[in-house]
């Protein structure tokens, strides 16, 4: 059965808070002190929350390893810990994914910048082959 989209979206949003809330009180890892969890999409049976995390301070590649490291052994965890809390028929499979889309964000921002920058200057003479040619 297909569902109106209202439900995921609903599910996803508790979910959101509920595991923010456990990660700030249960995690004795200091590496989660700086985590955001950005957004959360579940599939459409309910089956699979995809968790989408970021770091506020100390974000580097050798930080984002650590961080997923981190969550993917405390998967198990969290879920069992949301059982607790919510409730559901059957608690969906955690995944967690580093959310780029902020540095995706920076990078066109840079990208468009340095284009308009380059609009300041004056206009490179066309090549011969690609010059208006006058026909008359």
């Amino acid at each position: 059965m297909k569902s109106d989209g209202m439900r995921p979206q609903r599910v996803a949003e508790g979910l959101r808070a509920r595991l923010a809330e456990l990660i700030r009180k249960e995690a004795d890892d200091p590496r989660l002190a700086a985590l955001v969890i950005t957004s959360v999409h579940m599939t459409d049976d309910l089956g699979i929350a995809k968790v989408n995390v970021r770091l506020l301070a100390g974000d580097d590649e050798k930080s984002r390893r650590r961080l997923m490291s981190s969550l993917g052994s405390m998967a198990g965890h969290l879920r069992r810990a949301l059982g607790r809390e919510v409730r559901m028929k059957r608690l969906p499979e955690l995944r967690f994914y580093y959310d780029v889309g902020v540095d995706n964000e920076r990078q066109v921002t840079r990208i468009l910048d340095e284009l308009s920058q380059g609009e300041e200057a004056p206009p490179a003479a066309l090549p011969p082959s690609e010059a208006p040619r006058d026909d008359s």
